[in-house]
């Protein structure tokens, strides 16, 4: 193509170009070629997008379906301990009834019998009640009733309970009292359901030689020990140790009762008081549980 410069009705010069259609068509096809490429990955991506966003939805529904079973077995659980309890009491005060001779005259081997009987409901008692706290703690329905407490005279009352228990199995079973009080902030109907657990577990996996229950303290903590020369664990066991319904299980605890909550329980209440608990143990020598705590000076402050 020649196309003139005209300038004053003068041809000044004159461009000649040469537009070739193949290569226009080279170009468009090319443009053409891109643009269904984007549209193509913006699509693929719209797709994904979707298919991620129906994933999301149905973790969502499965997230609540869960939290609903959560709910009703947790409501379950409040009802049907609530139940039992009821029967539990009646039982273990009619074996009292029979005991005292109040309902007629029991022989040795009657008694023997009830006796039995006893020990199985305040086992059955137990369960429910761990199963209980367990409903509870999952909900958050615990409460905690801060006050001042002094673990001299709390320790004191638990090794005097459990020293005739302690003493049917031959161990001896000591409280070593600091000479100042030990002041921590805390729930006392918590303090005493710890100290009645780890006492508790110190007593039923010892069959020889003692427990006992110290304390020291430091500038900012108080620290509470329970010591036994007991059955011990090994570090696989001590790990797993506060899991819920975790249990060791060898030749030496297969007749040892529990349900492998106790510890769990009182875990969340020592960590509800600003506290934390840790365990030391070796296979055939013993195991001792230690309880931190914020040490409350002595004076006028309140919890």
């Amino acid at each position: 193509m020649v196309s003139p410069v005209i300038e004053n009705e003068i041809v000044k010069a004159v461009v000649v170009s040469d537009v070739s259609s193949q290569r226009t068509d080279g170009l468009i096809g090319t443009t053409l070629m891109r643009s269904l490429g984007i549209v193509m990955a913006t699509v693929v991506l719209i797709v994904l997008l979707l298919l991620n966003h129906f994933r999301f939805v149905q973790y969502a529904m499965l997230f609540r379906r869960m939290k609903e079973v959560d709910q009703l077995k947790n409501d379950f659980l409040s009802v049907a301990t609530h139940e039992l309890r009821a029967p539990m009491t009646v039982i273990k005060g009619s074996i009292e009834n029979l005991e005292d001779g109040i309902t007629g005259t029991v022989d040795e081997k009657g008694r023997h019998v009830l006796k039995v009987i006893y020990g199985e409901t305040e086992r059955l008692n137990n369960l429910v009640t761990d199963l209980l706290n367990v409903s509870r703690l999952e909900q958050g329905r615990i409460t905690y009733t801060f006050e001042t407490v002094d673990l001299r005279e709390t320790s004191q009352n638990i090794v005097d309970e459990f020293t005739a228990k302690a003493q049917q199995k031959g161990l001896t079973i000591t409280y070593q009292q600091p000479p100042t009080p030990e002041l921590i902030s805390a729930d006392k109907g918590r303090i005493i359901e710890v100290l009645t657990n780890l006492v508790d577990n110190a007593v039923k996996y010892s069959q020889k030689g003692s427990v006992i229950v110290t304390h020291k303290s430091t500038a900012n903590q108080v620290v509470l020990s329970v010591r036994d020369t007991g059955i011990g664990m090994a570090a696989p066991d001590r790990e797993r140790l506060f899991s819920r319904f975790y249990r060791i299980q060898n030749d030496d605890t297969k007749g040892i009762p529990g349900t492998g909550l106790g510890l769990w329980i009182i875990k969340q209440y020592i960590e509800a008081m600003r506290g934390t608990i840790s365990v030391d143990s070796m296979v055939g020598v013993g195991t001792e549980f230690e309880v931190q705590f914020p040490r409350l000076k002595p004076g006028p402050e309140k919890p």
